[in-house]
């Protein structure tokens, strides 16, 4: 289900719990819900909305780390990339066939993450990839040299090419979705039940009704922004193509 979607079922989840809570206030004797047994239900709603808020802190602190570290990989390969072409232009004209060849590839790379819009993006081929830059290398640690400044030139291409390496396999284990459904699972159930609890001590009046709906589209809201974050291709709250861009202009130059 999509970041809207898992949003949407929280706020009516969570709304439909306080109204739960509201209709069985009105069931129940007032002795259930006010005096001592409206501090038990206090303290309930107390130690749910810690525990809530907690996990909460902890999906959405990993949400962003995740998001943070792709978007960092792609700035990093855009600088490398860049460092890279220098480097093979420094080399002399013998290596103008790998200059095209890399903008080429970065050509390919970009459309991939950043599709023109209505296009699909299709799914990576990780084994053909990485096959095509072993070659690449092999290319490049297999230029000839002529004296020592070329030596040196070619040993840096070929250290900034491991690093590419390097970032290629990490900007695709970022993607992974570091947030175990199982536990966006439990942690809407809590904020159900606290909501219920709301419910049972929430005042009749349409200022206390509004309240409560106010929170419960507040924790939809973050269980929304949690789950985007999850995705940074893709959504709301995605990665800008800006860096990969301006790497591409700056190939060949």
């Amino acid at each position: 289900m999509s970041p809207w979607g898992v949003g949407l079922v929280t706020f009516v989840c969570v709304a439909s719990g306080a109204l739960v809570g509201i209709l069985i206030r009105r069931i129940v004797p007032e002795s259930h819900v006010g005096g001592d047994s409206r501090d038990a239900i206090k303290v309930v709603t107390t130690l749910i909305a810690t525990l809530s808020a907690i996990v909460l802190g902890m999906l959405i602190a990993a949400a962003s780390e995740s998001f943070s570290r792709f978007d960092q990989t792609i700035r990093d390969t855009a600088v490398n990339v860049i460092l890279l072409d220098r480097t093979l232009a420094d080399f002399g004209p013998a290596t103008a066939g790998e200059r095209r060849y890399i903008k080429t590839m970065y050509q390919a790379r970009l459309q991939e993450l950043f599709p023109p819009p209505g296009a699909q993006r299709p799914p990576p081929d990780v084994r053909y990839e990485d096959s095509s830059l072993r070659q690449f290398i092999a290319r490049i640690r297999a230029l000839p040299v002529t004296n020592d400044e070329q030596a040196a030139l070619r040993g840096r291409a070929s250290t900034l090419l491991d690093v590419l390496a390097a970032g290629r396999w990490t900007g695709f284990v970022a993607l992974a979705n570091p947030v175990p459904r199982g536990l966006v699972v439990v942690l809407i159930t809590w904020l159900v039940a606290m909501f219920v609890a709301f419910g049972l001590i929430t005042p009749p009046n349409a200022t206390a009704y509004g309240a409560v709906l106010i929170g419960a589209a507040a924790v939809s809201i973050a269980i929304f922004v949690m789950l985007e974050l999850t995705s940074p291709l893709d959504g709301l709250i995605r990665i800008s193509p800006d860096a990969m861009q301006q790497a591409y202009l700056a190939l060949g130059q």
